[in-house]
């Protein structure tokens, strides 16, 4: 089996389980609530209108795989909230733009940019959209301020 290497994305696995809707640590199929599907985010509660709207190439969590992820996955580490996610629109791709002239650079492109045809993609990405913050224990829906860091 090995070791996994967390800081490093396998595109093809990345977009099947995002694509899929499966776990990105277990690869099982993730349930949806009456809140939506389990998801582990970044903590931006400081800006304005976060977590709607969330663009991220990181896939769905089960709520077993949370605790693990938060703690091993270091752009997670000790900076996340698990939210649950009532609509999820995998409309974008992240990858190497190279356009004509320019140096390349890393960045997401969505359905219908014009510069689709310059991107060297790598990985899916996805809108979150209905996302309701909720308890890592116990995915219960939290305000805001009660989720603790």
């Amino acid at each position: 089996m090995g070791e996994p290497i967390y800081d490093r994305v396998h595109p093809l696995r990345q977009r099947h389980v995002m694509q899929n809707m499966l776990c990105q640590v277990c690869a099982q199929p993730v349930e949806r609530d009456e809140h939506g599907w389990p998801w582990l985010l970044e903590d931006h509660r400081g800006e304005r209108g976060w977590p709607e709207d969330e663009v991220t190439t990181h896939p769905p969590v089960c709520p077993a795989c949370q605790p693990v992820s938060a703690l091993q996955c270091r752009h997670l580490r000790g900076d996340v909230v698990s939210v649950r996610v009532g609509r999820v629109l995998t409309d974008g791709v992240y990858g190497k733009l190279h356009l004509p002239g320019r140096p390349p650079k890393m960045t997401i492109l969505f359905a219908g940019d014009a510069q689709l045809p310059w991107i060297l993609g790598g990985q899916a990405a996805a809108t979150l959209a209905d996302v309701t913050l909720v308890d890592m224990r116990t995915q219960a829906p939290v305000s805001r301020e009660a989720v603790r860091r």
